[in-house]
């Protein structure tokens, strides 16, 4: 569902996401330089570029959360030619290009950390544990 495109930034490169509709977007990858502790996608605000992101994600990166910006459909990197006679829906951006970015996560050798109120576990190896919180130390 995703191909590596080219080298970007130190520690991020672009990938080219396709969405179930078969629309490509364009995505960055931030890189952890040590052991990743999660892995995170960034959903911008409506209309704004990936690259206004990008100072988060890489703080995110250097502290073992490995990131996932994108550029939604006709925005940035994702933009189209000519809009002319394009129709989409805001709706797509959830239901489409946020999808190909979670799926480009799950796509990858990293194991997923479910969490809901009470408990955090990672489905692999079966470890249950108490969280206070429902977020991941």
């Amino acid at each position: 569902m995703n191909a590596l495109a080219e080298k970007n930034l130190a520690g991020s490169a672009d990938v080219s996401l396709l969405t179930q509709d078969g629309t490509t977007i364009v995505a960055r990858v931030f890189k952890c330089p040590g052991d990743v502790r999660a892995r995170l996608v960034v959903a911008g605000a409506t209309g704004v570029p990936q690259t206004f992101y990008q100072a988060f994600a890489e703080f995110a990166a250097s502290h073992g959360d490995e990131t996932l910006t994108l550029d939604y459909r006709g925005i940035g990197q994702s933009k189209f030619a000519t809009l002319k006679g394009y129709h989409m829906d805001y709706l797509d951006w959830a239901y489409q290009d946020l999808a190909a970015a979670v799926d480009h996560w799950h796509s990858s050798d990293a194991k997923a950390l479910q969490i809901d109120r009470k408990r955090c576990s990672t489905p692999d190896t079966g470890v249950t544990q108490r969280c206070s919180t429902p977020h991941v130390h």
